[in-house]
């Protein structure tokens, strides 16, 4: 969905764009040693920057990208 977003926008607009907020809320839970076990959110982020390099690659101009914002 991401890398077809960037596409439309990009074909829209016709401008530079920039992610400025991306990430994945969910409540964690901390597990022995106070770790927290979140390979659903590794993977959910590897994903959105794959779309973003395929995008790059099919010409759309992303001249940023941040994870997430100050809240």
């Amino acid at each position: 969905g991401l890398m077809l977003a960037l596409q439309e926008l990009a074909d829209r607009y016709e401008k530079p764009l920039f992610i400025s907020e991306n990430g994945l809320g969910a409540i964690d839970t901390v597990g022995e040693n106070h770790t927290i076990n979140d390979i659903y959110r590794i993977q959910y982020m590897k994903g959105h920057i794959e779309a973003m390099k395929r995008a790059i690659e099919n010409g759309v101009n992303l001249f940023g990208y941040t994870m997430w914002g100050p809240i």
